[in-house]
């Protein structure tokens, strides 16, 4: 126990810098840290020394221009402070130890460990390894630590220990045994000495002590230990060490970095944190690498990193390549070879083609290129798919194909003026695009058909034009349906139905209509289970008050098609107060597909219900007799002849009421330029006919329509003006007798007819 007492003081207490110095290289007479070097900092004016060193340095990074004269000093600075620090005099430290300046000195020295003098990598190592004696003497308690990017520092410094230079890989080797004594007090900071872990931190430090020079000096050993200790942000400059020196331009041994990043690959694999940052060196470096065996664990560790983190591989790679070039395409192959990740990268890169390629609504951003270059990518990766890749194209073919129509919809509608912004803008930030949006869009959407579909699509898409009618805007919602109605055939389309209410649920409503689209050919072609279908109501009710006619007119499709199976009308009832609403919808298509809807939505109501409902229906028919289109006047009075069947009891004398007001309507229609509203008319005339023989009792004659027609009106409107003031009676004579004048014949009536006059 009092072993352990001293240890843990000597752990707390260790100046390492001492202690390994001379266990691995001599001291040289020149060395900021032999006897004569330090008898000169013992003098009197050796702190003016200091201060003036320490404001040299000071200065000299924060220059723009640093030249080799004021560097050379500089290094001087640099000695004489890590020497007068190791020295142990009082007064220093303290006062001039910032760890800021520490900081910025070791990231000036990070690239020079790589220089291809030998002597200046040996001497940058020497001080590397000083200024992290200092840290652990001086400043493990002091703010600005954890700027330092000890990764970084221990990953230049594995690399260098297989350096031909003896002295410099001795240094390293030296440089990371004081690193590790930084990492692991660091850590011990946060553990009370009574703790497992402390004194698990304890033991391993003991046996650093005696073994450090054989860990650090393999590269594999190395890099294992000190993956343990740091964080996750260090383990990643650690890796990218690891890439940097895999690189043809690199002093360093590739076989010795591939070896390194075996090591940070091993389980537990480190922790990837700034997958961006990664992902951009990566590509950046890829061009540079040409080892197969580099190679092989470069795509390894792209591959463990899209496993976790694909949404921001993908992205970040189509931000680093929007033509896909070389180094893209090698990446995105790698990322596909795998069932493991070709799912989830091609799940991201869908939902990414899916998205507006550039948004103009607010002023002074950026227009994104993204989802161009998402297309791009797919393009190159249907030119050759491994089996696995293959495996998930077919498995996303639906939604893939959904996807692409989203991004040939957006280029068909934009704006001539927003595509000339665009270019512009563009060209101004030098942003590499794709080719033409809309041809780049439809080749990858053809390329997708021709390798996954089974036929069907691609005569679609060559024989029938099914290109040129997405192309075109007075044709894209012919090209949709047809293509739609294509896709639906397949088996296991309706794995799409997710996709389709994911976009319904986004706030994009232009690509609403492409979802409809498929949502009522799927209806038309599929039965769905009874909760699934109260869902799919409620996407074609929200889409039924959607401001963009298409999507209104597409949400009255999918209504019509559930109506024509009695079981599922049922369900349209709670829904009726926004279909009744659409009759005085501006778009006439919807004004027909509503009248059509509405006789098999009343006929599952109760009678109470009925008779409220077939009023109101009526009071709004009436106006529609008068429309400007055949259709709207046709379906208006079909819709009206069927209402008297649902009418009882006491709802009776307002329907009367209403037909009354319906007859000069009918009457003048009945010469209508449409034959079928004309036969519509006779037909409503005879239902009404029918409903109103317990009050008026006439019958209808269709030899003579029109002397009948003055008969019908002078015979209703003598019962109905009886109730009216004397000068509106006379006036309405007055009228009357104008209409009858200008009949030529009598009317025909027959003997009941005279008996009831």
């Amino acid at each position: 126990m009092f072993e352990q007492s001293s240890s843990s003081r000597e752990f707390k207490n260790s100046n390492v810098g001492k202690e390994s110095s001379g266990s691995c290289y001599s001291r040289h007479a020149d060395s900021p840290t032999s006897a004569s070097s330090q008898a000169s900092f013992s003098s009197v004016d050796s702190e003016y020394h200091i201060k003036e060193a320490v404001g040299r340095m000071r200065a000299f990074l924060h220059e723009k221009s640093q030249d080799v004269p004021e560097t050379s000093k500089f290094l001087e600075c640099v000695d004489l402070v890590t020497a007068t620090m190791d020295s142990g005099k009082d007064g220093f430290r303290d006062e001039y130890y910032n760890a800021t300046l520490l900081r910025d000195i070791l990231r000036f020295l990070y690239p020079r460990m790589t220089s291809p003098n030998p002597e200046e990598r040996e001497q940058t190592l020497s001080r590397i390894a000083k200024v992290i004696s200092c840290i652990i003497n001086h400043c493990l308690n002091r703010e600005g630590l954890k700027a330092i990017k000890l990764g970084k520092i221990a990953g230049g410094l594995i690399l260098a220990c297989s350096d031909p230079n003896e002295g410099a890989s001795c240094w390293a080797a030296d440089g990371l045994h004081r690193l590790y004594t930084l990492i692991v007090h660091q850590k011990s900071l946060t553990k009370t000495e009574d703790s497992q872990e402390y004194l698990d931190l304890l033991q391993e430090w003991e046996e650093e002590k005696m073994f450090w020079l054989a860990w650090f000096s393999d590269v594999s050993m190395a890099a294992t230990i000190l993956k343990k200790y740091l964080r996750a942000n260090d383990q990643m400059e650690l890796i990218l060490a690891a890439l940097r020196g895999m690189k043809n331009d690199t002093i360093h041994n590739t076989k010795v970095a591939v070896r390194m990043l075996k090591a940070m690959l091993r389980e537990p694999k480190s922790n990837f944190v700034k997958v961006p940052k990664m992902v951009k060196s990566m590509y950046s470096s890829l061009d540079q690498i040409t080892d197969p065996a580099a190679r092989h664990e470069f795509f390894r560790l792209l591959r463990l990193i899209s496993t976790s983190h694909p949404e921001e591989v993908v992205r970040t790679l189509l931000n680093c390549s929007l033509q896909c070039d070389c180094s893209a395409s090698a990446m995105w192959h790698a990322l596909m070879s795998f069932s493991s990740t070709s799912y989830k990268i091609l799940g991201v890169l869908q939902d990414t083609i899916q998205q507006q390629p550039f948004r103009l609504d607010k002023p002074g951003t950026k227009p994104t290129v993204t989802p161009l270059a998402a297309t791009a990518a797919l393009q190159e990766i249907l030119r050759h798919t491994s089996p696995a890749c293959k495996e998930a194209l077919k498995a996303m073919y639906p939604t893939l194909c959904i996807a692409l129509l989203c991004q040939i919809s957006y280029t068909v509608h934009i704006k001539p003026h927003e595509i000339d912004f665009y270019w512009r803008t563009s060209m101004q930030e030098k942003t590499p695009t794709p080719p033409v949006p809309l041809r780049a869009a439809l080749t990858t959407l053809q390329t997708l058909i021709r390798r996954v579909s089974s036929g069907d699509q691609a005569l679609i898409m060559n024989k029938r034009r099914g290109s040129e009618l997405l192309c075109h805007l007075a044709t894209h919602q012919k090209g949709l349906t047809v293509f739609a109605k294509a896709l639906v055939r397949n088996e296991g389309c309706e794995h799409m139905l997710p996709y389709l209410m994911t976009i319904l649920d986004s706030k994009e409503n232009n690509v609403h209509v492409i979802a409809m689209t498929f949502l009522v050919e799927l209806l038309q072609k599929k039965t769905f289970d009874v909760d699934l279908e109260e869902v799919l109501i409620q996407y074609l009710r929200k889409q039924l008050n959607a401001n963009q006619f298409q999507l209104r007119s597409l949400a009255m499709d999918g209504l019509l098609i559930l109506s024509t199976h009695p079981e599922k009308v049922i369900k349209l009832v709670p829904i009726l107060p926004d279909i009744l609403s659409r009759l005085k919808d501006v778009n006439r298509k919807i004004n027909v597909k509503t009248l059509k809807l509405l006789p098999c939505l009343l006929k599952n109501l109760t009678q109470e219900e009925a008779n409220l409902v077939a009023l109101d229906v009526a009071i709004r028919i009436l106006p529609l007799f008068d429309d400007a289109s055949n259709k709207v006047r046709l379906a208006a009075v079909s819709t009206f002849s069927s209402l008297f069947d649902l009418v009882k009891r006491r709802c009776k004398d307002q329907m009367k009421s209403i037909a009354i007001q319906s007859l000069v309507p009918l009457l003048i229609h009945l010469h209508d330029e449409s034959i079928l509203v004309s036969q519509a008319c006779w037909v409503a005339l005879k239902r009404i006919d029918k409903f109103l023989k317990s009050f008026l009792q006439f019958s209808i004659v269709e030899t003579d329509p029109w002397n009948y027609s003055t008969w019908l009106v002078s015979t209703i409107w003598g019962t109905t003006v009886k109730c009216w003031a004397p000068k509106t009676r006379q006036r309405h004579g007055e009228l009357l007798q104008g209409i009858r004048l200008t009949t030529t014949t009598e009317p025909k009536i027959s003997t009941d007819k005279q008996a009831c006059c």
